[in-house]
């Protein structure tokens, strides 16, 4: 009867060593990148936050030249407005015969502003006429009426094609300087307009506001400018006027620092490939030598090199 083969204890399969210091080189690079990538993340979070700050002090200081430039015009109109109230109309009679004398200061005024002189009174409106006579123009002629020289300047016909800026004054007699008529300008929007294009993509977009009543709308705008929701950063007066300039800044979004802070992850992602590369070289040299010396502690004759060539007798 043919014997069994003896069957022993299966063997346990040696297992190499491992390389503790391998393990650690690679989790100093991982270390290593991972703070790397936090510090480039927040040095450009603040950068953002300067850069915001930085953007918002541009922004205002050219939202305060644009109001200072829109107040500097409107109080040349009304200084022009008064001294012809005072010389050249204060003879004139407030009837429809003025339309000649006003004619005549058309190279005084410019083809851009409107005149018109009115009766004291007066309390219909006429949309028809050159320079319309609406509810609005109404309640400024009666302010001038009582006597007020330096009435602030508001937009008149807001969202037709004949919305103005509209300035009054009152014309008084010589001899007796009560008031005999009102003198009204009309300065077209566009020339507003035209000073908020004169911004251009300065930082942001800049927007002409005046409150009517309840609500807040926009008189002119910079045209490069892409629109904006929210609250503006700053909203500057206009002096002589009812308006505001408003102003949003334009300002890079932290989504777009972090997007730059990503320029990093090559680098990191570099440094990870060395360290990984560098432990795997490590633990394949540190495993040769182990062999070698367990070889040799074991007494076995020959021990092959781990590059293949010809085996070295102990």
């Amino acid at each position: 009867m043919p014997s069994k083969p003896k069957t022993g204890a299966p063997t346990a399969k040696p297992t190499r060593p491992r390389s503790t210091l391998a393990s650690r080189l690679l989790g100093a690079a991982i270390l290593s990148s991972v703070v790397l990538f936090v510090v480039a993340v927040a040095v450009q979070l603040m950068a953002a936050e300067r850069e915001g700050m930085r953007a918002k002090e541009r922004a205002r200081a050219a939202a305060i030249a644009v109001a200072g430039r829109l107040g500097s015009d409107v109080q040349g109109l009304k200084r022009l407005l008064q001294s012809l109230a005072a010389t050249t109309l204060r003879d004139t009679p407030a009837a429809d015969d003025a339309r000649a004398t006003l004619d005549q200061l058309r190279p005084i005024v410019g083809d851009r502003i409107r005149l018109r002189l009115v009766p004291v009174g007066t309390a219909d409106t006429d949309t028809r006429a050159p320079l319309p006579v609406s509810f609005s123009t109404i309640e400024l002629l009666r302010r001038a009426e009582r006597g007020a020289v330096n009435l602030p300047t508001e937009m008149h016909q807001v969202g037709t094609p004949d919305m103005h800026a509209a300035v009054a004054t009152p014309v008084t007699g010589a001899l007796d300087g009560k008031v005999r008529g009102l003198l009204i300008a009309a300065l077209p929007a566009s020339a507003l307009q035209q000073a908020m294009d004169a911004l251009g993509m300065q930082g942001g977009r800049f927007e002409l506001l005046q409150t009517i009543g309840d609500r807040t709308v926009s008189l002119a705008a910079n045209a490069a400018a892409p629109p904006v929701t929210g609250r503006p950063a700053a909203e500057i007066d206009v002096p002589g006027t009812i308006w505001r300039v408003a102003v949003w800044p334009e300002t890079k979004s932290a989504i777009d620092y972090l997007f730059t802070a990503t320029v990093a992850a090559p680098g990191i992602a570099l440094l990870l490939a060395i360290g990984w590369a560098w432990g795997i070289w490590l633990r394949r040299d540190f495993e040769a030598d182990a062999t070698l010396i367990v070889a040799a502690a074991r007494g076995r004759p020959l021990v092959r090199k781990a590059d293949g060539k010809p085996p070295v007798r102990l």
